[in-house]
């Protein structure tokens, strides 16, 4: 008993430590008892082999030019249901089964269409998505619609 008395002691000591060097943070007495819990019984179960290694095979991620995503939508009614946008380029569906990405616009070409600046999903029809595409000062822009998931699109250019 003295022995968890001393750990505890210490615990709070690095919380109080930590608390001071992050700014103010204020704990619970429920969280402050449930943190060193979890630490235990996830050590317990460590050492007892209760989590056995899986092997892991390290794979290259593909990269095709530069830039990052900019935005991720999900659509509320369907699951793995997801969008993204790029800061140089197409807007991607996440297809779940293929485990990738694909992509929506690269029917625009090499052009101000194919940047997109914002993207959203439905949430009453997960069929429906929509691009505002045009990304140049100046240049044209349009909103994209699409009725079956961006295998094809309508467009209402802006000029």
């Amino acid at each position: 008993m003295a022995a968890m008395k001393i750990i505890w002691n210490n615990y709070l000591l690095a919380l109080e430590q930590t608390v001071a060097t992050f700014g103010q943070f204020h704990l619970t007495r429920g969280l402050k008892l449930l943190l060193p819990t979890c630490f235990v019984v996830l050590t317990a179960a460590a050492r007892s082999g209760s989590f056995p290694a899986q092997p892991y095979t390290w794979k290259n991620v593909t990269v095709k030019g530069g830039g990052f995503i900019c935005g991720i939508v999900f659509n509320p009614t369907q699951k793995d249901l997801a969008y993204c946008r790029t800061d140089i380029g197409s807007s991607y569906k996440w297809d779940s089964l293929a485990k990738s990405w694909i992509p929506l616009t690269d029917w625009c070409g090499v052009g101000n269409l194919h940047g997109s600046e914002s993207i959203a999903t439905d949430p009453i029809d997960p069929q429906r998505v929509y691009i505002a595409a045009g990304m140049g000062q100046g240049q044209p822009a349009a909103i994209l619609r699409s009725m079956n998931q961006g295998k094809t699109f309508q467009t209402v250019d802006f000029g």
